[in-house]
């Protein structure tokens, strides 16, 4: 795998040392710094990507995560007559549902409460004790009692408990406690921990979260017989329906992971976090890409919480290097501390000019900016967010890979015979609302795959607020009230 990428300040005086004659346009800037480059690199970085799958779970450079969910990803019948409370932690907001199955076996996915970040933070600094982790939990099962109250259910009517973490975890199965299910410890805390969700401050590798939400749940009454703690890309395998046929799940929203299917179960790599692209001069990233990213982690060009600071980095980059249309935002944006330009521009920003939606874009936008942006400099700024995420769709397609790069007739051809045939799940906001994001990410596995059947299903989530993952959880629980996680559903 390719080498670390400099520091920051090393980044920043090659930056300084390589500005480009201006060009007229953004096209022309971005082809002068070689950015298109990476679309012939494909077929390089899935090789790279299958070492890294191969050596999952190894101390070698390079090697991805290999984190069994000890959950199945065949999928058994309904649990009839069971209600189940369903919690989606993602990258900027939690979701809690209420899922009820009657005992004809017709289910209903009720929301509950849906909780941003910066609500759940200030919230639970009111009578909530603990470190961060400790005090979101107690306001989550705080949240999830009060729903319950409100439809007259008793806690002792809660048969089961799913919670969805979107970040690594070591799972285990639970022992000793007479719950059935899994729990998860936090592991690569320093490498796969990226979005800096307020809760996550002072884990450690080793840290039970599981054991955290237990005991927040059970101060509320909420004692379950099954607890389930998953990954995000864990459920979304399961939203599916279990299908047999499905070899991998990922997940492109605030951030991005890919899974593995390893004897039935389903396994998290933490790919997004632990591809490294290679660096400038290798075809794929450019100068201020690093800037935004100097890891060079794949997620942060291909998700929510990456993709904006790309395209700050490089109006700044641009601006700086004399093209004129970005100059004096450039200028501004220089001025700014890095946590407010990390906060300068988020994923509907990109979506609003990926479909030229220039007025949506500029709506509810600073003075400064509305002043340092004329009417005519908007469209070279549509055109740079369509760069990015165009790319971003591609890199999101080599992702969707990666859980069959090893598989016989991916890397090479096989010579006669019919194509191999895979499907992808894929839950994935950028996909949902970047119309260049998805014709690139379909376009990458049509050209750079064509020896194989590779079908990447893009789900869509119920209208009702309802989360992809959420209808996973329900799902897995099923295994366990079945109390055979094994069990394949008959057809």
């Amino acid at each position: 795998m390719p080498a670390v990428a400099p520091d920051f300040a090393q980044s920043s005086r090659s930056h300084q040392k390589s500005r480009l004659a201006a060009p007229s346009s953004v096209l022309e800037f971005l082809k002068r710094a070689n950015f298109y480059d990476y679309k012939d690199q494909f077929k390089t970085l899935l090789k790279l990507g299958a070492r890294g799958m191969k050596a999952a779970g190894s101390e070698q450079p390079g090697a991805f995560s290999r984190d069994n969910s000890h959950v199945p990803l065949a999928s058994v019948d309904v649990a009839r007559g069971t209600k189940s409370l369903l919690i989606d932690v993602g990258g900027s907001h939690v979701r809690i549902s209420l899922r009820v199955v009657d005992g004809d076996g017709q289910t209903a996915l009720v929301p509950l409460a849906d909780i941003p970040h910066k609500e759940s933070r200030l919230s639970s600094k009111k009578g909530f004790d603990g470190d961060p982790l400790q005090r979101f939990a107690s306001y989550l099962a705080h949240r999830g009692y009060e729903k319950l109250e409100e439809r007259r259910i008793k806690t002792s009517e809660i048969n089961g408990v799913a919670v969805i973490w979107s970040n690594a975890m070591k799972c285990a199965p639970i022992e000793g406690t007479g719950i059935k299910g899994v729990t998860g410890t936090v592991t690569d805390r320093e490498g796969s921990y990226r979005k800096n969700e307020w809760f996550i401050g002072k884990l450690q590798n080793g840290d039970d979260i599981g054991a955290a939400l237990l005991g927040a749940l059970g101060k509320k009454g909420i004692a379950p017989e099954v607890f389930l703690l998953l990954n995000d890309t864990t459920a979304t395998a399961k939203a599916y329906g279990g299908l047999d046929k499905v070899d991998g799940a990922g997940i492109a929203s605030t951030g991005a992971n890919e899974t593995d299917v390893i004897d039935g179960k389903i396994v998290s790599t933490e790919a997004g976090a632990k591809f490294r692209l290679p660096m400038p001069g290798c075809g794929v990233l450019t100068l201020p890409d690093l800037l935004a990213s100097p890891e060079g982690a794949l997620e942060d060009f291909i998700a929510g919480k990456g993709m904006p600071l790309v395209f700050t980095e490089h109006i700044l980059h641009m601006g700086q290097s004399g093209f004129k249309p970005f100059e004096k935002l450039a200028v501004k944006i220089s001025k700014l501390n890095e946590r407010r330009r990390l906060q300068l521009f988020n994923g509907l920003d990109l979506s609003k000019l990926d479909e030229n939606d220039l007025g949506g874009f500029l709506q509810g936008k600073p003075e400064w900016m509305r002043q340092a942006i004329a009417a005519e400099d908007l469209p070279h700024l549509k055109d740079l967010a369509q760069a990015i995420v165009a790319r971003g769709g591609f890199l999101c397609g080599l992702m969707c890979s990666l859980s069959i790069a090893n598989k016989p007739g991916v890397l090479h051809a096989q010579q006669g015979g019919e194509k191999p045939s895979f499907t992808i799940i894929l839950d994935s906001a950028q996909a949902r609302t970047k119309p260049s994001y998805l014709k690139a990410m379909q376009d990458a596995v049509v050209l750079h795959l064509s020896h194989v059947n590779l079908k990447i299903i893009v789900l869509e989530p119920p209208e009702d607020g309802v989360s992809i993952p959420i209808i996973g959880a329900g799902r897995a629980l099923d295994n366990f009230y079945a109390n055979d996680p094994g069990v394949r559903r008959e057809s």
